[in-house]
């Protein structure tokens, strides 16, 4: 087969198609006068002259323009214009690895459509081994897509392959089966009001009772990249489950399962949980609202006007108690003394009692206006206090009561029981 030609004798100028490789090829002869630069119109009039359409083949912009200073400097040259460019795939790695795409660069001039084995070596030469979404790969190889390509000369990208992802395990972690402290808040009355002193009661649960389940740690699961490679899943965190104290203990027929071993509060914390049956605060007041509890409680400060204490077991005071009531089915002590608001006389008593039996008493700070009981059997008292501030109303209800010493005549005081 002869190779097309064309040939512009004033320009000097001629234009051919290698019939092996399909490439255009221009030669230019020197000419006694130096021709006008090469128009367009001039070259694919050549072109159409060899039987050729510029469309048809991809001329490299850069060779066309070392033609044109050729003929300018009217110097003799045969140069490689261009020719069909194949459609060229780039397959491209995240940079962790867990996903491939591809990148299909259109072909130009008489070049060949995307094929499939062209678009496997290039995933090969990528490295991707695994993960591949066949719908992708079939439609870069389509005849719509190869006809868009053809028509746009706009690259089109796809991804074509996905890893699969590593899972970390989950940390163990503890679900509470009873309510905690936590769970007080302020209470709403049936007309509405708030009464940001009424905590509710605190939680309280008898021995047996199920108290936290703890759910194991689970062990992650391996991934796999693209490009085959293993990644470890994370093994989640273990917590070490087991009694803290004599309070609690584990079922017997479920390890997983905490379980009180005796009564009293529950508490719950990051590795289990366990039964509190003496409550401890620094003082009491609006912070921790009124205090009712089927256990003991003990308070290292003062217990503030207007505050209620009722439980069950015992009640101990470190500090002053003032206009303060206080019910408890055991003993109570208050070291820094009980003030009342007001002196009584006869039986105009503020009301301030302890209920039970049989008590034991002691000797702490003073008693001011305050009612008194213990147990059944009452006995009136006559004392007189020495006061450095206004008195207040304070109650006491109780087995037995530990008052405040240096008592002297003066200043009503009833005593039902043994005091």
């Amino acid at each position: 087969m002869e190779p097309a030609t064309g040939t512009d004798e004033d320009l000097g100028l001629s234009v051919r198609e290698e019939a092996e490789t399909g490439d255009i090829w221009a030669r230019y002869e020197p000419q006694a006068i130096t021709p006008s630069p090469l128009a367009p119109a001039q070259f694919r009039a050549l072109m159409e002259q060899a039987g050729l359409k510029v469309s048809d083949y991809a001329i490299e912009p850069s060779t066309l323009a070392t033609l044109r200073a050729c003929m300018q400097r009217n110097e003799a040259c045969d140069l490689r214009l261009g020719g069909p460019v194949d459609a060229r795939p780039d397959a491209f790695v995240s940079a962790n690895e867990m996903l491939a795409g591809v990148v299909v660069h259109p072909p130009k001039g008489k070049g060949k459509d995307l094929t499939a084995d062209a678009l496997n070596e290039a995933l090969r030469h990528a490295n991707v081994v695994r993960g591949f979404l066949e719908d992708s790969l079939e439609a870069l190889t389509s005849e719509a897509l190869r006809q868009q390509l053809r028509e746009t000369q706009i690259p089109i990208g796809m991804i074509v392959a996905f890893g699969e992802l590593a899972i970390d395990g989950v940390d163990a972690w503890l679900e509470p089966l009873v309510e905690t402290i936590v769970d007080r808040r302020p209470q709403v009355d049936e007309a509405g009001n708030v009464d940001f002193l009424e905590l509710g009661d605190f939680p309280h649960i008898e021995a047996g009772q199920a108290l936290v389940r703890h759910h194991p740690a689970t062990e992650g699961k391996p991934g796999r990249t693209v490009t085959g490679r293993l990644v470890k899943g994370r093994d989640g965190k273990n917590i070490v489950f087991r009694p803290k104290d004599h309070s609690v203990q584990l079922d017997p027929e479920d390890e997983h399962l905490m379980i009180a071993a005796t009564s009293g509060m529950p508490v719950v914390y990051s590795q289990g949980a366990y039964v509190e049956k003496v409550l401890h605060f620094e003082q009491v007041g609006i912070e921790t609202g009124h205090i009712r509890f089927d256990g003991s409680v003990q308070v290292k400060g003062n217990v503030e006007p207007g505050m209620k204490i009722e439980v069950l077991g015992d009640v101990k005071v470190g500090g002053l108690v003032e206009a303060a009531h206080i019910q408890a089915g055991g003993a109570i002590e208050v070291s820094g003394g009980v003030i009342g608001r007001r002196q009584c006389d006869g039986d105009d008593h503020p009301s301030t009692e302890k209920s039970g039996s049989d008590g034991k008493d002691s000797e702490a700070g003073p008693i001011d206006d305050a009612y008194l009981k213990a147990g059944t059997r009452s006995r009136r008292v006559s004392c007189r206090m020495r006061r450095s501030k206004p008195v207040k109303r304070s109650s006491f209800k109780s087995r037995s009561f530990i008052p405040a010493s240096g008592l002297e005549p003066g200043c009503c005081c009833q005593v039902v029981g043994s005091l």
